[in-house]
C-alpha cells in the first residue's frame, strides 16, 4: 500500500482547504537566494499551496505530485504548470532548475533517488529548500490532550515517514551545502470545529478509521471540549516550522 496516495486521494478535498498555510516570511526569505526570474520545480505540491505563493515571486513554476486527486484541486494559475510526476523522476531537463521546493513532503519520498534528482535538474547555482511542520501549540491543558491523541490514541497507525515530519525532520539526510534555518512559525485562529477538520486530514487519522471503521476523535471530544470552552470561540494555534535550505555547489 502507498499510504500517500491511498490516503491524500479520499482527503484531497479536505486538504484543500484545511490545512494551514505558510507565512508570506517564509516565501520573501526563499527570494533572497534565488533571483525573481528563477525556473522553480515544487515537488510534492498536493493541491499547489506553495506553488501559488511562489508562482507570486518568480517567473516559471513546475509543480508535480504523483497524486493526481490532489492535483485536481490544486489551484492554477497561469505560470503554474501542474503534471503528475514523482519527485524521484521529474522529467525535468537537467540543469535546468533554479529552485527547488518540497514543503511537508519530503517524507514521502525515497531520499537517495530524489537527492540524486534534485542534483541532476538543478542548475550550478541553484537552491533546495525544504521545509514541514509537527505538533501543533495551543494551551497546555489542550497540547496535553492533542498529544494523548497523537500518542495513544493513533499510535499503532504513524508511519514511520510521519514519524520523521513530526519530529522536526531530527537526523533527515541533507547532501548540500547548508544555508541555515530562520525559525518560521505558523499561526491561525481557528474553531473547535476547524481544528478537528484538520486533524481529518491526517493520514493517521484516516487509517484509525479505516482499520477500526469509527472516529478516534470521539475519544478525545468530550476532554477537548471541556479544555476548549465556547467551540465558536477561535484560539491561537501555532506550529513551528523546520526549514533545510541549501545550495547545489
Amino acid at each position: 500500500m502507498n499510504i500517500y496516495t491511498d490516503y491524500y486521494t479520499n482527503q484531497a478535498r479536505e486538504y484543500a482547504e484545511y490545512r494551514p498555510t505558510y507565512p508570506e516570511e517564509l516565501y520573501n526569505f526563499l527570494v533572497d537566494y534565488a533571483p525573481k526570474n528563477s525556473k522553480v520545480l515544487d515537488c510534492c505540491t498536493g493541491t499547489g499551496q506553495a506553488a501559488l505563493e511562489l508562482a507570486k515571486r518568480f517567473r516559471c513554476i513546475t509543480a508535480i505530485d504523483i497524486n493526481k486527486e490532489q492535483i485536481k484541486y490544486a489551484t492554477k494559475r497561469d505560470n503554474i504548470a501542474y503534471r503528475v510526476a514523482a519527485a524521484e523522476q521529474s522529467g525535468i531537463d537537467a540543469n535546468s532548475i533554479d529552485l527547488i521546493t518540497v514543503a511537508t513532503g519530503i517524507h514521502w519520498l525515497n531520499l537517495e533517488e530524489f537527492y540524486c534528482e534534485a542534483k541532476r535538474i538543478l542548475t550550478p547555482q541553484g537552491i533546495i529548500a525544504i521545509w514541514g511542520y509537527g505538533a501543533t501549540s495551543i494551551t497546555p491543558e489542550i497540547d496535553s490532550i492533542l498529544d494523548h491523541f497523537t500518542g495513544v490514541t493513533l499510535k499503532d497507525y504513524w508511519d514511520d515517514a510521519l514519524w520523521l515530519a513530526w519530529n522536526d525532520y531530527e537526523g533527515l539526510p541533507f547532501p548540500f551545502k547548508t544555508i541555515g534555518d530562520p525559525g518560521f512559525m505558523i499561526t491561525k485562529e481557528l474553531t473547535l470545529d476547524e481544528l478537528r477538520n484538520y486533524l481529518f486530514t491526517w493520514t493517521t487519522y484516516q487509517r484509525y478509521i479505516k482499520e477500526r471503521e469509527s472516529d478516534p476523535y470521539e475519544e478525545i471530544r468530550r476532554d477537548l471540549e471541556a479544555a476548549w470552552g465556547n467551540p465558536n470561540h477561535k484560539r491561537t494555534v501555532s506550529w513551528a516550522i523546520t526549514m533545510k535550505l541549501g545550495k547545489a555547489n
